[in-house]
């Protein structure tokens, strides 16, 4: 079984994600910075999918947090779990910060949440096509590359 860490502060979207679950895979989900360190201190993770503006904790909200735990868990793991960035940002440099810091993805929040999900499986799966998704509108995905997807 696949388990994907979803670091997310939205309500809603976490409690989403029941209904867009696929089989074989286990949803571990973190509201900030705090909690996904702890989930990753205690369990094994495949895959996360990062929100970036994630709140350190319940009385602060920045982008920079989540790029910090990006850089992070990039450092820490050192390419081992492989993470999509999932944002609502159309800024193309946040895509490259991103991916300068180890995103493997960088999606659309209007992806859907299903397809970010079924993006961070396929990059533990090796199914890198898949994974690459593709823009809003149907467009081929790529930044630069075709690494990354500008959200």
């Amino acid at each position: 079984m696949t388990r994907v860490l979803v670091i997310d502060d939205d309500v809603d979207l976490i409690w989403d994600l029941a209904a867009v679950r696929p089989a074989g895979v286990e949803l571990v989900t973190a509201a900030n910075t705090a909690a996904a360190a702890e989930a990753l201190r205690k369990q094994r993770i495949d895959a996360i999918v990062l929100d970036l503006r994630l709140p350190a904790s319940l009385a602060t909200k920045d982008a920079d947090e989540g790029l910090a735990l990006l850089g992070g868990i990039t450092g820490a793991f050192r390419g081992r779990i492989p993470v999509v960035v999932a944002t609502d940002s159309d800024d193309p440099d946040l895509v490259m910060w991103c991916g300068r810091l180890g995103a493997e993805r960088v999606l659309s929040k209007s992806c859907g949440l299903s397809a970010i999900i079924q993006a961070a499986v396929d990059l533990v799966q090796g199914n890198h096509a898949h994974a690459a998704g593709s823009r809003a509108g149907g467009r081929p995905a790529g930044a630069r590359g075709g690494t990354h997807a500008a959200s």
